[in-house]
């Protein structure tokens, strides 16, 4: 048949998958002008453990038996794309996915078991065991790798008598590879009977560390921040905002608490 590729049945020539027009190179039967090579695999054949273009590289033992680089000139790649003018809207590597249901994405990268994975433009639980999808441009599933955090905090309370409100969350321990807690309060108050400054002291289970002074004047409407970087070690911690003022009283509009982990 015109077009396609021969291949021996161990006897005769006879029609293979391939076709070749002269323009595009198709798997199977195909005459797209615009890919050069088109691989069509159709909706009868999915499932897992399938795919319509797999780039195998299988490597040998010995750390340095690899490429030199992560540069395009060095790395060695089971796929590669490489775009050599950055024209608009152009790409090395382009995955595009319809995302109609959810576990769906555009890109993956991923470790050989998939428990630790990128994956951008996907669609996904908009949080785990909610049973709702959300669509999201990049989801990530393990450590994040090299962002450092500073931090410096002190233990002397100079006196935090009333317990305001308290938050619990379980982080997942220090490092570069690890976590950061970051903490702001708010509270809303005027001062009763007299004036005094007032002091807001930041815990975490039990120990001070961070603390703010305010002078405060009699029936003054007042705001006051406290914002904070936390490192502690994995496991669950309650932090804790605690005021102290030695004269009069307080009137409170309202005060907030939130305690975020990033992982870095």
């Amino acid at each position: 048949t015109a077009n396609y590729m021969v291949k021996s049945d161990g006897t005769n020539g006879v029609c293979s998958q391939i076709i070749d027009n002269g323009s595009v190179v198709g798997m199977p039967n195909t005459t797209d002008v615009n890919s050069l090579f088109y691989v069509n695999r159709t909706s009868t054949i999915y499932g897992a453990n399938k795919a319509s273009i797999y780039g195998y590289r299988a490597g040998t033992s010995g750390s340095t038996n690899g490429g030199t680089s992560w540069g395009n000139s060095g790395i060695d790649a089971a796929v590669k794309g490489y775009s050599y003018w950055g024209n608009q809207y152009t790409a090395g590597v382009a995955g595009f996915n319809y995302n109609d249901y959810m576990l769906s994405t555009g890109v993956l990268g991923a470790n050989y078991s998939g428990s630790i994975r990128a994956q951008l433009a996907t669609k996904i639980e908009t949080y785990p065991g909610s049973g709702t999808a959300g669509d999201y441009s990049l989801a990530l599933v393990g450590d994040f790798y090299n962002q450092e955090a500073a931090y410096g905090e002190s233990t002397s309370i100079y006196g935090s008598s009333w317990l305001m409100r308290s938050v619990t969350i379980t982080t997942h321990g220090t490092g570069i590879d690890s976590s950061i807690v970051m903490i702001h309060g708010e509270m809303d108050y005027y001062k009763t009977g007299s004036t005094s400054y007032v002091i807001f002291d930041l815990r975490r289970d039990g120990v001070n560390i961070s603390e703010i002074s305010q002078v405060s004047y009699v029936n003054e409407d007042m705001t006051i921040h406290l914002q904070w970087m936390d490192e502690p070690p994995a496991g669950t911690h309650t932090y804790e905002i605690w005021v102290y003022y030695p004269s009069g009283g307080l009137t409170y509009y309202g005060h907030g608490l939130n305690v975020t982990e990033i992982k870095r």
